[in-house]
């Protein structure tokens, strides 16, 4: 009589399961990333998975890692199904754009908006010339960060309060100046040299009429009364 089998017996007579076969990949990793998103950039609109594959050239979802990666990317918005870019930031016109910076009066640094739409750049440079942003150069140069122009802060000075200014500019000691500047974390602004040396000259030539002014009072002093 056959007796009843254990688990373990009726394990060893099923057959084995075929291996899945694994896919290899026909590139790095970080390369087929690099070429779904370029797709994606290039696109300029929301692609359906089976059209990202086919304009890619990448089978994305035959590599769970690499779908992971992408699904995950910051780069990459996947909503229903759909597959789109993501800029850094949220602006799609210049209205938006305008918006954006005015929300950073610590200043935004222009190439984190590049990515933002087509003509970004050109509607930068608009803002710029309506005088309602202002661009400076970050602390290493390299870079533009742009500024919202604040009229609340826009004073204009009287000339007797510049002329004050002038003056005293012409006696700071201007390296020093700098370094303090730089140790406080600021990048000193580029300055030009024939404003400080006209300065200087100017202050030169009062001080010698102020020089020719005493000595001529103090020979009436000693000129004898009649």
């Amino acid at each position: 009589a056959t007796g009843k089998r254990t688990p373990a017996q009726l394990a060893q007579q099923e057959p084995p399961k075929p291996a899945q076969p694994k896919t290899e990949r026909k590139a790095p990793l970080a390369k087929l990333v690099k070429d779904v998103l370029d797709c994606i950039i290039e696109a300029e609109r929301g692609l359906g998975i089976d059209e990202l594959e086919r304009m890619s050239a990448v089978n994305i979802r035959s590599d769970p890692e690499l779908h992971q990666l992408l699904e995950k990317h910051e780069r990459i918005q996947v909503q229903n199904g759909i597959w789109q870019y993501k800029a850094k930031h949220d602006a799609k016109n210049k209205e938006e754009l305008f918006r954006l910076i005015m929300a950073y009066p610590e200043g935004i640094l222009a190439s984190e908006l590049d990515d933002a739409y087509n003509g970004v750049a050109e509607d930068i440079k608009k803002l710029k010339v309506k005088r309602v942003i202002m661009i400076q150069q970050s602390d290493n140069g390299q870079q533009d960060v742009l500024f919202p122009c604040n009229p609340e802060i826009d004073v204009r000075l009287d000339e007797d309060i510049l002329q004050l200014w002038n003056e005293s500019f012409a006696k700071i000691d201007l390296e020093h100046f700098d370094a303090e500047l730089k140790k406080a974390g600021l990048k000193p602004y580029p300055r030009k040299e024939k404003s400080v040396v006209d300065l200087t000259q100017k202050k030169e030539r009062k001080k010698r009429k102020r020089q020719q002014r005493v000595f001529t009072n103090a020979h009436m002093l000693e000129t004898p009364k009649e």
